[in-house]
């Protein structure tokens, strides 16, 4: 809990015996209390944040949630809110060792549901699955579940050639994010995978945009021929950043949006929704800047990018786009942009390492 001291400084009181983070093995075990991490660390080495939950993933391999439960989005069986960590069970029927227990990688907080995905590429979800988000038919699950349907799928790289689906590699998913109601994947061939309340073309819709459920992981095929190697999602929208060739060369990303675009959250100069991906003129090919990293609000985007020609000073900058009626923009006003702009008031001359979006703000 934080207190507000009569100097008006910030004091944290923190219960250590129920933050599984800050209360260590050996600590439990001079108490009395058992330890089933042994001496494995509890390090967090990575946080989600969804409507109303968060993920922590430790060093270890756990996940942890807290805070609304509502439509099982803690992944603790039941819908029982979480004032503290609670360490997310992904064998309850203990028929794993403790080498054979799953080590998870990677962690995704959408609105109302949540994702992991474990070392050996498989992708697990819970919480609230009305429009398919958790890639299972069905309701909402209280547990963790196993996306099955990619380890009965192909690579969209791999699909279009018959020799190599004949022998091809099994598809291990290597990256999975969540936005409000929809889901994203990159596999290890740098395909990209979206499931949920997608942007899709339907034959009701006639080219018209809308959003289409769909349980089952659906294949980007405008990304073929090319590597996804990041990708964002906010409410209705997507942003990607791609390989300009086949392969990523490590500065030659290109950035493409699609999706609502009803508050210039795409980045294109207007607000008509698109479909299918466009590239952000701000960054495309020919730009002078390098993108580098990606994170979407509700109706807002943030980029991080260099400069490819530094000359004496280093130039990392923060562009946003989208609505702007919370300040989420960082421009100084309330005012929304269609077009990509930096953030000036942040410090100059210095590498911005990260960059994400709450739902109507933003944090570097």
């Amino acid at each position: 809990e934080y207190y507000l001291n009569m100097d008006s400084s910030l004091s944290l009181s923190l219960n250590y015996k129920q933050c599984p983070f800050l209360y260590s093995p050996e600590s439990m075990e001079d108490d009395g209390i058992a330890s089933d991490t042994g001496n494995l660390s509890r390090k967090v080495i990575a946080i989600a944040a969804g409507e109303a939950h968060t993920l922590a993933l430790t060093r270890d391999g756990s996940v942890y949630s807290w805070g609304r439960g509502t439509f099982g989005r803690l992944g603790t069986g039941s819908e029982a809110d979480e004032l503290f960590p609670v360490r997310i069970d992904f064998d309850p029927s203990n028929k794993s060792s403790e080498r054979e227990r799953l080590k998870f990688v990677r962690i995704a907080a959408g609105a109302y549901h949540s994702l992991a995905l474990a070392d050996n590429g498989s992708v697990w979800s819970w919480g609230y699955n009305i429009y398919g988000q958790l890639g299972v038919d069905g309701e909402n699950s209280l547990v963790p579940c196993l996306l099955e349907r990619f380890l009965e799928l192909g690579s969209p790289d791999s699909l279009t050639d018959e020799l190599e689906t004949e022998s091809k590699k099994p598809l291990k998913v290597t990256s999975v994010k969540a936005g409000g109601m929809m889901s994203l994947a990159i596999d290890n061939l740098g395909s990209l995978w979206m499931w949920g309340n997608c942007p899709q073309q339907s034959s009701s819709n006639k080219g018209e945009f809308s959003l289409v459920s769909s349980s089952i992981p659906i294949p980007v095929w405008n990304f073929h021929g090319h590597t996804v190697v990041k990708v964002a999602c906010g409410n209705e929208h997507a942003v990607a950043l791609v390989s300009a060739g086949e392969t990523y060369r490590g500065d030659d990303l290109v950035c493409y949006s699609w999706g609502n675009n009803n508050h210039g959250q795409l980045g294109l100069g207007d607000s008509e929704s698109r479909l299918h991906p466009e590239v952000v003129k701000t960054f495309n090919q020919e730009s002078p800047w390098a993108v580098y990293e990606v994170a979407c609000g509700a109706f807002h985007t943030a980029i991080l990018a260099l400069k490819k020609r530094p000359i004496d000073t280093l130039e990392s900058v923060c562009w946003t786009f989208g609505l702007g009626d919370k300040g989420q923009l960082g421009h100084g006003t309330t005012q929304s942009a269609l077009l990509p702009e930096p953030v000036n008031s942040l410090p100059q001359n210095v590498f911005l390492i990260s960059v994400d979006c709450g739902l109507f703000h933003t944090s570097v």
